[in-house]
């Protein structure tokens, strides 16, 4: 059996071949573990967040904030939790709580981080951050931007449950952080049982 330092390749020159207004496409010379130089692929992109928004109506139902949108990628509408892109300078978080009102017109009382991700590390360099927030009941406009087209609605969570993984609930970044969302429940569920 191999060691894990013996898996370790080491990283050289890096050289931007082409930039997109989403993502730069870089050459990546890299040092095997055997000592031989192979290029790779990498994709540069900024950070994403996602965030799990959920919302408790007055019977103590409670449903999450899904947005529905046209994906270029797959060419068809997808359900997803709201998030986007961390601009140049922004934190997460903040990018998160001002990606959950744009998107759905909600603040969150409370934003709650669950986990970070490589989306792909086997091309991509960046990270998805996967915020969890309990949302106040009122609600504000939309503030999207100027090529999103999308509409927000509350789902019924055990709808989500349910559905996930099936079109147009079959994004796998949304897939990932829905297991966020039920490993902090179940945490939280132990804790309240040890007392």
């Amino acid at each position: 059996m191999q060691k894990k330092t013996e898996l370790v390749w080491k990283p050289g020159v890096k050289t931007e071949m082409y930039r997109t207004p989403v993502f730069s496409v870089n050459e990546v010379k890299s040092l095997s573990p055997h000592g031989e130089t192979k290029t790779f692929t990498a994709l540069s992109a900024p950070e994403w967040v996602i965030v799990i928004p959920r919302i408790t109506d007055s019977s103590g139902k409670q449903y999450f904030l899904m947005v529905t949108q046209w994906r270029h990628g797959s060419a068809r509408l997808s359900v997803e939790f709201p998030g986007g892109v961390v601009d140049e300078g922004e934190s997460p978080e903040h990018a998160a709580h001002r990606e959950l009102l744009e998107e759905t017109g909600k603040k969150a009382q409370r934003l709650t981080l669950l986990g970070e991700v490589y989306p792909n590390p086997a091309i991509m360099e960046n990270k998805s951050h996967i915020y969890f927030a309990d949302c106040e009941l009122d609600t504000q406009a939309q503030h999207l931007d100027e090529d999103e087209f999308l509409e927000a609605e509350a789902v019924p969570i055990d709808e989500i449950l349910q559905k996930m993984g099936e079109p147009p609930y079959d994004h796998a970044l949304m897939c990932t952080a829905l297991f966020f969302y039920l490993r902090h429940i179940k945490a939280i569920e132990k804790n309240a049982s040890q007392y």
